[in-house]
């Protein structure tokens, strides 16, 4: 049990240790970025969207007003950094860059953190129909997350086919473009979508993930044995991964090795902190004749 836990509640004399690290932390630390500066060399300052308008459901305050980004365009080019560019030109631009992302992350955040995913629906369509500033690639991106999850596949690839189509190289959309022909009944079409995009980004987590699904989703024992190897050069860098180890044991199941399968649950129910849970799953397997 961590010691932080053990001790609760909290003593005077680790707040004041706290406050007195933080001292410390806040004279040697000087940070060069500003949120919203991301000046372009050589173009005029850009403004880049740091809000919804509007609140969102279970705000408590309206967040910032966004606005377009004017400069660039900053999403296909997430975690790609021109050898030639100057240190100077590759700094904005990674910081450009690592706003963009950001900006996203936080409408997935915001979408997947929600209980009611009409009610989010609600909220981007209505602010995307009212607002014409609220109108950026991160809010379509959780307008088409939301609608994903609504059960209305179609109508969110619509949506992410348009920004998907202006930056063809971000991962971040293709991921949710593959998710949203999965779920619409293109199955296929999200398999060659994830297969076509992997020689770009090999080894990406997420990516492996969805493509797991998609394979796993009304797959077959083939299905299982190709999401499967796809999954195990994921585990051999991280295998403390709960989701990883969950999906690798659904494939194990579809590809009929049920020994593994279980060793797969187990550990994911002992890194989810069910470690009862994971030893009665084990002692289980130890019990077979043909393990």
């Amino acid at each position: 049990m961590p010691a932080l836990l053990m001790d609760h509640p909290v003593t005077t004399t680790r707040i004041s240790e706290a406050k007195a690290r933080a001292e410390v932390i806040k004279k040697d630390y000087h940070p060069e970025v500003t949120v919203g500066d991301v000046e372009e060399p050589g173009k005029p300052e850009a403004t880049v969207a740091t809000g919804a308008k509007g609140d969102s459901p279970g705000a408590s305050a309206n967040p910032a007003r966004p606005t377009q980004i004017s400069t660039i365009s900053l999403l296909p080019k997430i975690g790609q950094v021109s050898a030639s560019a100057q240190p100077h030109e590759t700094h904005q631009r990674q910081r450009m860059r690592a706003q963009a992302y950001y900006l996203l992350m936080r409408e997935r955040v915001r979408v997947f953190s929600s209980p009611h995913p009409a009610e989010m629906i609600t909220y981007y369509a209505d602010n995307l129909r009212d607002h014409a500033d609220f109108d950026t690639p991160a809010n379509r991106y959780g307008y088409a997350l939301a609608l994903t999850l609504g059960g209305r596949a179609k109508q969110a690839f619509e949506t992410l086919h348009k920004i998907g189509d202006a930056d063809p190289e971000n991962l971040v959309f293709q991921i949710a473009l593959g998710n949203a022909e999965l779920y619409s009944g293109a199955r296929d079409a999200a398999l060659q979508r994830y297969a076509r995009i992997e020689k770009s980004f090999p080894n990406n987590r997420a990516l492996a993930l969805a493509h797991a699904d998609a394979l796993l989703e009304y797959g077959d024992k083939a299905a299982g044995k190709a999401a499967e190897e796809l999954l195990r050069s994921q585990l051999a860098r991280d295998d403390e991964d709960p989701d990883l180890q969950t999906t690798f044991a659904r494939a194990c199941e579809l590809a009929g090795d049920t020994v593994r399968a279980g060793e797969a649950h187990a550990t994911a129910a002992y890194l989810n902190g069910r470690a009862e849970d994971a030893l009665n799953q084990l002692k289980q397997i130890a019990k077979r004749g043909d393990l």
